[in-house]
Protein backbone atom coordinates (compact mmCIF):
# COMPACT_ATOMS: atom_id res chain seq x y z
CA UNK A 1 0.00 0.00 0.00
CA UNK A 2 1.19 3.49 -0.78
CA UNK A 3 1.55 6.12 1.96
CA UNK A 4 -1.08 8.31 0.29
CA UNK A 5 -3.65 5.48 0.47
CA UNK A 6 -2.85 4.86 4.15
CA UNK A 7 -3.26 8.58 4.90
CA UNK A 8 -6.57 8.60 3.05
CA UNK A 9 -7.85 5.63 5.05
CA UNK A 10 -7.10 7.40 8.35
CA UNK A 11 -8.39 10.85 7.39
CA UNK A 12 -10.97 11.83 10.01
CA UNK A 13 -11.44 14.86 12.28
CA UNK A 14 -10.31 12.81 15.31
CA UNK A 15 -6.86 12.24 13.76
CA UNK A 16 -6.49 16.00 13.31
CA UNK A 17 -7.21 16.85 16.94
CA UNK A 18 -6.16 13.99 19.22
CA UNK A 19 -2.46 14.02 20.06
CA UNK A 20 -1.33 10.87 21.90
CA UNK A 21 -1.73 7.65 19.92
CA UNK A 22 -0.54 4.05 19.96
CA UNK A 23 -0.19 1.98 16.80
CA UNK A 24 -0.58 -1.64 17.89
CA UNK A 25 1.12 -4.14 15.62
CA UNK A 26 2.75 -1.32 13.68
CA UNK A 27 5.16 -3.53 11.72
CA UNK A 28 7.53 -1.33 9.72
CA UNK A 29 5.34 1.68 10.40
CA UNK A 30 3.40 2.55 7.25
CA UNK A 31 0.33 3.50 9.27
CA UNK A 32 2.39 5.13 12.03
CA UNK A 33 3.82 7.42 9.37
CA UNK A 34 0.40 7.98 7.81
CA UNK A 35 -1.07 8.88 11.20
CA UNK A 36 1.80 11.29 11.86
CA UNK A 37 0.86 13.21 8.70
CA UNK A 38 -2.59 13.86 10.17
CA UNK A 39 -1.79 14.63 13.81
CA UNK A 40 -1.21 18.14 15.14
CA UNK A 41 2.46 19.17 15.63
CA UNK A 42 3.91 17.99 18.95
CA UNK A 43 1.76 14.86 19.01
CA UNK A 44 3.00 11.41 20.02
CA UNK A 45 2.93 8.12 18.15
CA UNK A 46 3.72 5.09 20.31
CA UNK A 47 4.72 2.35 17.87
CA UNK A 48 4.25 -1.13 19.33
CA UNK A 49 5.28 -4.38 17.70
CA UNK A 50 7.01 -7.60 18.78
CA UNK A 51 9.29 -7.53 15.72
CA UNK A 52 12.37 -5.58 16.81
CA UNK A 53 13.77 -5.48 13.26
CA UNK A 54 10.54 -4.02 11.88
CA UNK A 55 10.46 -1.37 14.62
CA UNK A 56 13.85 -0.09 13.45
CA UNK A 57 12.18 1.08 10.22
CA UNK A 58 9.37 3.05 11.89
CA UNK A 59 9.58 6.79 11.28
CA UNK A 60 7.16 9.66 11.65
CA UNK A 61 6.82 13.10 10.14
CA UNK A 62 9.00 15.90 11.54
CA UNK A 63 7.36 17.60 14.49
CA UNK A 64 5.80 14.38 15.79
CA UNK A 65 7.33 12.48 18.71
CA UNK A 66 7.94 8.75 18.27
CA UNK A 67 8.32 6.15 21.00
CA UNK A 68 8.96 2.53 20.08
CA UNK A 69 8.07 -0.50 22.20
CA UNK A 70 9.12 -4.04 21.35
CA UNK A 71 6.44 -6.27 22.85
CA UNK A 72 3.58 -8.58 21.99
CA UNK A 73 0.62 -6.23 22.24
CA UNK A 74 -1.81 -9.16 22.41
CA UNK A 75 -0.16 -11.04 25.29
CA UNK A 76 1.56 -8.25 27.25
CA UNK A 77 0.25 -5.21 29.07
CA UNK A 78 0.33 -2.02 27.05
CA UNK A 79 3.12 0.30 28.27
CA UNK A 80 1.21 3.53 27.62
CA UNK A 81 -1.92 4.81 29.30
CA UNK A 82 -4.20 7.82 28.95
CA UNK A 83 -4.09 7.57 25.18
CA UNK A 84 -6.24 9.78 22.97
CA UNK A 85 -6.36 7.06 20.36
CA UNK A 86 -5.30 3.55 19.43
CA UNK A 87 -4.76 2.50 15.84
CA UNK A 88 -4.86 -1.13 14.78
CA UNK A 89 -4.08 -1.40 11.08
CA UNK A 90 -4.15 -4.99 9.86
CA UNK A 91 -3.45 -6.26 13.36
CA UNK A 92 -6.83 -6.93 15.00
CA UNK A 93 -7.17 -9.99 12.77
CA UNK A 94 -4.38 -11.61 14.83
CA UNK A 95 -6.37 -11.33 18.08
CA UNK A 96 -8.11 -14.57 18.97
CA UNK A 97 -9.66 -13.61 22.33
CA UNK A 98 -11.10 -10.25 21.36
CA UNK A 99 -13.14 -9.67 24.51
CA UNK A 100 -10.15 -10.00 26.84
CA UNK A 101 -7.99 -7.95 24.50
CA UNK A 102 -10.47 -5.07 24.10
CA UNK A 103 -10.93 -4.81 27.86
CA UNK A 104 -7.15 -4.32 28.10
CA UNK A 105 -7.22 -1.74 25.31
CA UNK A 106 -9.99 0.24 27.02
CA UNK A 107 -7.79 0.51 30.12
CA UNK A 108 -5.16 2.37 28.07
CA UNK A 109 -7.56 4.87 26.52
CA UNK A 110 -8.77 8.14 27.96
CA UNK A 111 -12.50 8.24 28.66
CA UNK A 112 -13.12 10.02 25.34
CA UNK A 113 -10.41 8.10 23.48
CA UNK A 114 -10.84 6.77 19.97
CA UNK A 115 -10.16 3.42 18.34
CA UNK A 116 -9.40 3.16 14.63
CA UNK A 117 -9.28 -0.18 12.85
CA UNK A 118 -8.04 -0.92 9.34
CA UNK A 119 -9.03 -4.41 8.24
CA UNK A 120 -10.02 -6.56 5.29
CA UNK A 121 -13.80 -6.59 4.87
CA UNK A 122 -14.20 -10.34 5.23
CA UNK A 123 -14.96 -12.97 7.84
CA UNK A 124 -13.25 -15.77 5.92
CA UNK A 125 -9.88 -16.71 7.47
CA UNK A 126 -6.75 -17.57 5.53
CA UNK A 127 -3.07 -18.17 6.31
CA UNK A 128 -2.34 -14.43 6.62
CA UNK A 129 -5.56 -13.31 8.29
CA UNK A 130 -6.37 -15.94 10.93
CA UNK A 131 -9.22 -14.11 12.72
CA UNK A 132 -10.72 -11.71 10.18
CA UNK A 133 -13.34 -9.14 11.08
CA UNK A 134 -15.59 -7.64 8.44
CA UNK A 135 -17.04 -4.21 9.08
CA UNK A 136 -20.42 -5.75 9.92
CA UNK A 137 -18.78 -8.12 12.43
CA UNK A 138 -16.82 -5.22 13.95
CA UNK A 139 -20.07 -3.26 14.41
CA UNK A 140 -21.73 -6.22 16.13
CA UNK A 141 -18.70 -6.88 18.34
CA UNK A 142 -18.52 -3.29 19.61
CA UNK A 143 -22.30 -2.97 20.03
CA UNK A 144 -21.93 -5.34 22.99
CA UNK A 145 -19.78 -2.62 24.62
CA UNK A 146 -22.34 0.11 23.88
CA UNK A 147 -20.02 1.40 21.16
CA UNK A 148 -20.76 2.46 17.61
CA UNK A 149 -18.55 1.67 14.62
CA UNK A 150 -18.46 4.16 11.75
CA UNK A 151 -16.75 3.39 8.46
CA UNK A 152 -14.31 6.18 7.60
CA UNK A 153 -13.06 5.03 4.20
CA UNK A 154 -12.51 1.92 2.15
CA UNK A 155 -10.29 0.96 -0.77
CA UNK A 156 -9.72 -2.05 -2.97
CA UNK A 157 -6.90 -4.35 -1.85
CA UNK A 158 -4.47 -5.97 -4.25
CA UNK A 159 -5.64 -9.26 -2.68
CA UNK A 160 -9.12 -8.97 -4.25
CA UNK A 161 -10.73 -7.75 -1.04
CA UNK A 162 -11.92 -4.39 0.23
CA UNK A 163 -9.99 -2.76 3.06
CA UNK A 164 -11.95 -0.51 5.38
CA UNK A 165 -11.04 1.93 8.10
CA UNK A 166 -13.50 2.34 10.95
CA UNK A 167 -13.63 4.50 14.04
CA UNK A 168 -15.24 3.29 17.25
CA UNK A 169 -17.21 5.64 19.49
CA UNK A 170 -18.09 4.49 22.99
CA UNK A 171 -20.51 6.07 25.46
Amino acid sequence: MQLSAAISLLQHPVTNTKSNWADLGCGEGLFSLALSHLLPPGSYVNAIDKNVQALKNVVVKDGIHLKKYALDFIQEELPVKELDGILMANSFHYVRNREKFINKVFQSLKRDGSLIFVEYDTDTPNNWVPYPVSFESLKKFFAAYQCTAEKIHEIQSVYQRRIYAAIIYCS
